[in-house]
């Protein structure tokens, strides 16, 4: 909330864009449970649904998973925030560049 470009691109952009993904995945699910037979190779279902309907959510648990064994083992960094550092001669100059010489 510090300026309106923060606003947009750190606040409304992430969040335009989960809305639209997650309007995708319900449009593909239901893609994917309705007309599971067409959207398989050999029209098969794995419980009652598409092929790679399973497949993408059995991924998407399994990063979850993997990601919170990693978290309760002991990892708290994973997540955390990491220190930025300046370099000095752009910290003592205001945040300008020095302006590189040409010979």
């Amino acid at each position: 909330m510090k300026s309106a470009k923060n606003f947009l691109l750190i606040g409304v952009a992430p969040l335009l864009g989960a809305l639209v993904l997650g309007g995708l995945l319900v449009v593909a699910v239901r893609e994917f449970i309705v007309h599971a037979e067409d959207n398989s190779e050999t029209g098969a279902t794995w419980l009652g649904v598409a092929p790679p309907l399973v497949i993408g959510i059995g991924f998407l648990l399994l990063g979850a998973l993997l990601m919170t064994i990693w978290r309760v083992g002991g990892h708290p960094e994973f997540f955390g925030r990491r220190p930025e550092t300046v370099p000095t001669a752009l910290a003592e100059s205001g945040g300008r560049l020095p302006e590189a010489t040409t010979t």
